[in-house]
C-alpha cells in the first residue's frame, strides 16, 4: 500500500475542542493519520471505489460515527468527494461519473432509444411465442390454458421447461409414477417397468422417449407438481367414466412402479417418504380412494 500524505487532514492541536467532543478519531492524532492514510491509499489503488459511510465502516473495521467523521475530514481537505447519493469517492471518480452520466443521457436520446425498442420488441416476440406454445400444449393435454377460474400457465411453463412438447403430451400421465420412482432414486426394475408399461399403452414415440429421459435424469422439482395439477384439472373436465379411466391408468402405474422394486406387496421396506408421497398423490387426484 502506498504512503499517503495526510498532513492536510490532521486535526490541529489548538482547535479548543475537548477530546471525544466531535473529534474525528478518539484514539488520537497518530491513529487518525494512519486511518486517513489507509483510506486514501485504498481509494488510490481501487479506482472507481464508491462507498457509503456504513459500507466504509464495515470495510475498514471502524465504528460508524468515527469513520464518517474521518471521511468528512477528507472531504473538507478535498482529498475525497461526496456524491449526491451520499457515497464517498475520489475527486476524479466523481468527475468521471458525471461525464459518463452525460454521455449516457445523450446515448439514450439517440441510438439508446433504438436499442431499448429492439429489446422490447424481442421480449414481446418471445412472450408471444411462449404463449402460443402454451396454448398448443394445453390443447394437447386437453386442459384450458387460462380461464377466469383456472390458470394453468405456471404449470404449463414448468412442464415446457422439463421438456414436454405437444407431441409428447401423453408423457404427463406418467409423471406421478416417475415421482414415485424418483422418491428413492430410479432403480433398474422401476425403469424397466415404466418403459414396459409405456410401450404397452401405445403412446407416441415422442412421449416414450421423454419418459426414458425422465427415468435417467430427474425432471425439475416443479414438473411433478405441475403434472399433478394438469391431471387434476383434466379429470375435473372429463365425463365421470373417462375421469375414472384416467385415474385408473395413472394410479395403476404408481402401484406398478412401487411393486417393481419390491414395495407394497414385495419384500423391500417402503420408506416413510414413499408412503407420504403415495398419500399426497391419491389425496390430490383421487381422494375418494384413500
Amino acid at each position: 500500500m502506498r504512503d499517503v500524505d495526510t498532513s492536510a487532514v490532521r486535526p490541529s492541536a489548538g482547535d479548543g475542542r475537548p477530546a471525544g467532543a466531535g473529534s474525528p478519531a478518539p484514539e488520537g492524532p497518530a491513529i487518525t493519520d494512519r486511518l486517513c492514510g489507509r483510506i486514501l491509499a485504498e481509494y488510490g489503488e481501487m479506482p472507481g471505489l464508491q462507498l457509503t459511510a456504513p459500507q466504509a465502516a464495515r470495510l475498514w473495521g471502524l465504528d460508524p460515527a468515527p469513520c464518517e467523521r474521518i471521511l468528512e475530514m477528507l472531504v473538507t481537505a478535498r482529498r475525497l468527494q461526496r456524491r449526491a447519493d451520499g457515497r464517498f469517492c475520489a475527486p476524479g471518480d466523481l468527475e468521471s461519473a458525471q461525464r459518463l452520466s452525460r454521455r449516457s443521457v445523450r446515448g439514450l436520446t439517440q441510438d439508446g432509444c433504438a436499442n431499448r425498442d429492439a429489446t422490447v420488441k424481442a421480449r414481446t416476440a418471445d412472450g408471444r411465442a411462449e404463449a402460443e406454445f402454451g396454448r398448443k400444449l394445453a390443447a394437447a393435454l386437453e386442459v384450458p390454458h387460462w380461464t377466469g377460474e383456472w390458470d394453468l400457465r405456471p404449470s404449463l411453463n414448468a412442464l415446457r421447461r422439463a421438456g414436454l412438447t405437444p407431441a409428447a403430451a401423453a408423457a404427463v400421465e406418467w409423471l406421478p409414477a416417475l415421482e414415485m420412482a424418483w422418491s428413492g432414486g430410479v432403480e433398474p426394475a422401476e425403469r424397466d417397468c415404466l418403459l414396459g408399461l409405456a410401450e404397452e399403452s401405445a403412446i407416441p414415440p415422442e412421449a416414450r422417449a421423454l419418459i426414458a429421459t425422465w427415468c435417467d435424469a430427474r425432471p425439475d422439482g416443479p414438473a411433478f407438481a405441475a403434472g399433478r395439477a394438469v391431471l387434476e384439472h383434466r379429470g375435473a373436465m372429463l365425463p365421470p367414466a373417462a375421469a375414472e379411466a384416467l385415474l385408473d391408468h395413472v394410479l395403476d402405474a404408481c402401484e406398478a412402479v412401487a411393486g417393481a422394486a419390491g414395495g407394497w406387496m414385495g419384500f423391500r421396506t417402503v420408506s416413510g417418504a414413499e408412503r407420504a408421497l403415495r398419500h399426497a398423490i391419491y389425496a390430490q387426484l383421487a381422494p375418494g380412494r384413500l
